[in-house]
């Protein structure tokens, strides 16, 4: 006999998780049983439900009263007078006419959740080849129903979902999926470094939102540097002596390569921050290797900026030729960032800018403002070492190679 299952492995980093228990309707034991157990209509509405007594299993003293005239149980009644005196009064009882008769419940077929699910998930069909979600050309797809019970167990409404091995984009599909149905907020990250990204991944994440009819919706997604293209971006500064000199003692060869090279030969190069770039940050370019060639592509500098900060941002425009980003670090502080091509804006452009949109160094608005390229702003400082106005290019840097406090 072969093996017919697979295991699903369930962690959690510390004592403070999320486990939601979910029950089902769909199987047949369960329909079964709700065919043989519904069998009563309440009259006037019409709602079938099902009679479940009321004794307590335990011989508990306390809960032996007598309700509306109805003598209690041995043991006593499941519930204490107060809650049996609400059901009674949203009409959830079954009332005997005999005094030493059982008082029943009523449980609706209508509000009935179901039976909760066991270990071995028999209801969720494969992904055969011609299932209707089959995502052609990928060997290892998961079956939706499977991520969205998982997601729905391990997560609540408004959590974040990471998906660290997208493949097929299986999670966005579940969530969009969930989101439409219950009615939840779940957001989601992937992350995917196979070359069919850009023709399976984004296309199937486009599709949830189609298939699941969701008429409002954005994504955004990013590639992030590879070693590959910062490797090709380095730009070496070195002459003909030093080359010789490199050939003929190979014993240090390797120790000038880790350590000379990238710290001065390599400086300026774009991978490493070429803040000659800075003058127009709108248009940093990087040279990757796609589709069997390297290609210039734009750097989203004002973004990557953005990530580097940990800003919750709250507000992006373009203003008179100026890029402003409103937002808040994680400590809560708030924050500006004014972004301009240094070739088309002067300092003089960008005092009368702060003037017309009325910001001011000096006021409490915001507790740190960033400023691409030198200028004239009037800087206070904030504390003992800590001034108001940076410079975006130090920061930037500052926060892409400085690792003292790693």
């Amino acid at each position: 006999m072969g093996i017919t299952n697979d295991t699903i492995f369930w962690f959690s980093k510390t004592e403070q998780y999320t486990f939601n228990p979910i029950y089902t309707k769909d199987d047949e034991h369960t329909q079964e049983y709700i065919r043989q157990r519904f069998v009563y209509t309440e009259e006037g509405t019409g709602r079938k439900f099902m009679k479940s007594p009321l004794v307590n299993s335990l011989f508990r003293p306390n809960l032996k009263y007598v309700f509306h005239g109805v003598n209690p149980p041995n043991n006593g009644w499941l519930y204490s007078y107060e809650r049996m005196e609400e059901m009674y009064n949203n009409n959830e009882l079954v009332m005997p006419e005999s005094s030493n008769a059982r008082i029943y419940r009523k449980i609706y077929e209508d509000t009935y959740q179901g039976q909760l699910i066991q270990n071995i998930w028999t209801d969720i069909p494969i992904v055969n080849p011609m299932a209707k979600e089959r995502v052609e050309g990928f060997t290892t797809q998961k079956p939706s129903a499977l991520i969205e019970r998982i997601i729905q167990l391990g997560s609540n409404s408004n959590d974040l979902v990471i998906d660290f091995f997208a493949g097929s984009g299986t999670t966005a599909y579940a969530i969009a999926k969930l989101n439409k149905e219950i009615q939840s907020n779940r957001k989601y990250i992937l992350i995917e470094m196979g070359d069919y990204f850009d023709d399976l991944l984004i296309n199937r994440v486009k599709k949830s939102y189609a298939d699941h009819q969701i008429m409002k919706g954005s994504f955004k997604y990013m590639r992030l540097e590879s070693f590959e293209d910062t490797l090709n971006n380095l730009e070496l500064q070195r002459d003909e002596f030093q080359e010789i000199a490199l050939r003929e003692n190979t014993h240090i060869r390797e120790q000038y390569l880790l350590s000379y090279m990238l710290e001065i030969e390599s400086q300026g190069s774009s991978s490493l921050l070429n803040l000659d770039q800075f003058e127009d940050p709108f248009n940093y370019k990087l040279n990757v290797y796609r589709n069997g060639e390297s290609q210039p592509v734009n750097v989203d500098m004002v973004e990557t900026f953005n990530y580097l900060l940990g800003l919750k941002v709250q507000q992006t425009e373009f203003i008179r030729g100026f890029k402003v980003v409103r937002g808040e670090l994680l400590n809560g502080e708030k924050v500006l960032i004014i972004w301009r091509n240094l070739k088309e804006k002067s300092n003089e452009e960008l005092d009368n800018f702060f003037t017309k949109q009325d910001y001011n160094t000096r006021d409490f608005d915001f507790d740190r403002i960033y400023v691409n390229g030198d200028n004239n702003l009037p800087n206070i400082k904030t504390g003992e070492e800590r001034w108001k106005v940076y410079l975006i290019e130090q920061e930037f840097k500052r926060l892409m190679f400085d690792v003292s406090d790693i």
